[in-house]
């Protein structure tokens, strides 16, 4: 940015007519360092401009580039280009920037288990045939059946031994099985997992199966 910023300066009279440059080319006066006056406000004011321009680091160089070389010519209401100008422009512009740079990372997309991917896709192409014929499936209390399906599957992790006909466990069928499987994973994707409700925009279960 510190190129930039000189080549700002020195542009600065052709593009407004504002002499900032020209009048501290006139002070020839030495420091004690020996350097010119007006060359010494030239440096220090390119590396105020050039410390201003990090403070909005979360905006591109070039988009603070096109920002600042525009403001130059369209306000007219400062007199000289310095640090407090620059602040003032990226100010203007600062709040869009701030919030994309500051966004929440999206949740991962959850990939399927070959598994899981291999039993939805067996449903899908049931689900398919279904629809080829006069079957027309109805999903309708679907809260209902997922906070049933959740008792089963805690039930059979709690009891896994219940499988005598003196428990009176049934095995269920391979279809249940898949269906049930299907249903919980388009909750996750498609329910606020703290309400029960559906997120808006989303698929309903007959969509999301056939996807």
């Amino acid at each position: 940015m510190k190129e930039f910023f000189e080549n700002c300066l020195r542009d600065l009279e052709a593009l407004t007519g504002k002499r900032q440059v020209y009048y501290w080319q006139t002070e020839t006066d030495t420091d004690s360092t020996g350097k010119a006056k007006g060359m010494r406000k030239f440096e220090v004011c390119v590396q105020g401009m050039v410390i201003q321009s990090g403070n909005f680091s979360y905006i591109p160089e070039a988009d603070q580039k096109r920002i600042i070389t525009q403001m130059m010519v369209k306000d007219q209401d400062y007199e000289a280009l310095n640090s407090s100008v620059i602040y003032k422009w990226l100010s203007m512009y600062k709040d869009k920037y701030f919030m994309a740079a500051n966004a929440p990372e999206p949740d991962p997309i959850r990939k399927l288990t070959p598994e899981e991917s291999e039993r939805v896709d067996k449903l899908a192409k049931e689900y398919l045939a279904q629809l080829a014929g006069t079957f027309h499936p109805s999903f309708k209390g679907i809260e209902k059946d997922m906070e049933a399906i959740e008792q089963e599957d805690k039930a059979r992790i709690e009891k896994p031994q219940s499988t005598s006909k003196k428990s009176g466990y049934v095995q269920p069928s391979a279809e249940y099985v898949a269906m049930s499987e299907a249903k919980r994973l388009w909750a996750l994707e498609n329910t606020d997992l703290l309400t029960g409700k559906r997120l808006p925009d989303s698929l309903s279960f007959e969509e999301w199966i056939l996807l």
